[in-house]
């Protein structure tokens, strides 16, 4: 699928200056690099850009309350990000992915991602991976949503690792209204 998304990002005093409250706030990024393969996963520097986005934040893995997979169904990258998800926070946070309601939308997929997470931090919702009955064993180890959960979350991490070994990881807080 193909399709389009945007954030607009502003300091917040001028945000606030103008009047607008922010819906919420990017608090940290992290991104991880690997060329051992065009198109195939790499739990190392999956962990990394999840842990360099935590350090970017000053945050505690236990401080995150939601992870937007990057999941895109595919057999060798799910288990592997399941794998590297696992390493970094166990099972104790959500995690989802958001594609099986909006197909892979290619470019545009990161910030629609982080839409859908300020979203469900907004709305104290988290929604569940669409059509995930069985968990492959091997993608076990993490807290896969499989009802949506009524849950308040100040801290999402969002995953986009594409193809290239380019590895992107975004920590998103909600404002507080």
């Amino acid at each position: 699928s193909e399709g389009a998304a945007m954030l607009v990002l502003e300091a917040e005093d001028h945000a606030r200056a103008r009047g607008a409250a922010p819906l919420g706030f990017v608090r940290g990024f992290g991104g991880a690099n690997h060329c051992g393969h065009q198109s195939q996963p790499d739990a190392d520097a999956m962990v990394a850009s999840m842990h360099a986005a935590l350090a970017d934040a000053q945050l505690d893995p236990g401080a995150v309350g939601y992870v937007n997979a990057h999941a895109t169904g595919t057999v060798l990258g799910d288990p592997v990000e399941a794998q590297a998800i696992a390493r970094v926070f166990g099972e104790s946070v959500a995690v989802s992915g958001v594609k099986g309601y909006t197909g892979h939308t290619l470019a545009a997929a990161g910030a629609m991602e982080a839409i859908f997470c300020m979203e469900m931090m907004r709305r104290q919702t988290l929604i569940a991976t669409r059509n995930l009955d069985d968990i492959d064993p091997q993608c076990r180890g993490v807290r896969h949503l499989l009802q949506h959960a009524t849950q308040p979350t100040q801290f999402s991490l969002s995953n986009s690792f594409a193809f290239g070994g380019v590895n992107g990881t975004l920590i998103l807080e909600h404002a507080e209204s």
